[in-house]
């Protein structure tokens, strides 16, 4: 099923939120069943559970995270991202991975 921009907008929103926040129940709930996670430093596609295990080590590991989006591209079924990664390491040092594209795609 396709989400119109504004609902997709929200959508993404509320994912980034939970995943800045560590919420990590939060972003199983916010993903579909067959979401397809693509990420531009690895080049490979993740399923839902890749996903949320990756998630779950990184948000546990970094601290203070935040994304300062630069862009956003809505297509039928879900969206691309720009961003930059901000947040801290347990070492105390600063993280700020560069703008990627990260896809995530809502199918039903």
């Amino acid at each position: 099923m396709d989400m119109d921009p504004k609902d997709l907008a929200d959508l993404a929103n509320e994912l980034f939120s939970a995943v800045a926040a560590g919420d990590i129940d939060r972003v199983q709930a916010v993903y579909a069943e067959d979401v397809a996670v693509w990420h531009n430093v690895t080049q490979q596609t993740q399923t839902r559970d890749e996903s949320l295990k990756l998630l779950g080590y990184f948000t546990s590991r970094v601290s203070d995270l935040r994304y300062e989006v630069h862009e956003r591209e809505f297509f039928p079924g879900g969206f691309v991202q720009r961003h930059t990664l901000h947040g801290k390491l347990e070492s105390g040092d600063a993280l700020a991975r560069p703008p990627g594209k990260n896809s995530r795609s809502w199918t039903s």
